[in-house]
């Protein structure tokens, strides 16, 4: 089914366009006997309908923190 792009030029949005997923600024630290260790600082990203996302990054660099 076709997006209605008069209607969104109309400011009515298409609901299937609503995001999926959305975050802004998310952060992760653990405790340490030496304090803090920050796993992520400042995340912020949208999915939409049909998109694909993947995190990425070298072994031990916190990819599963968004999940938890």
């Amino acid at each position: 089914m076709a997006v209605d792009l008069r209607a969104v030029a109309a400011g009515r949005p298409d609901p299937r366009l609503a995001p999926v997923i959305t975050t802004e600024g998310l952060g992760r630290s653990y405790d340490s006997p030496s304090g803090p260790v920050p796993a992520l600082a400042g995340v912020t990203f949208t999915a939409l309908p049909g998109e694909v996302v993947a995190i990425m990054g070298p072994s031990g660099s916190g990819k599963p923190n968004p999940g938890l």
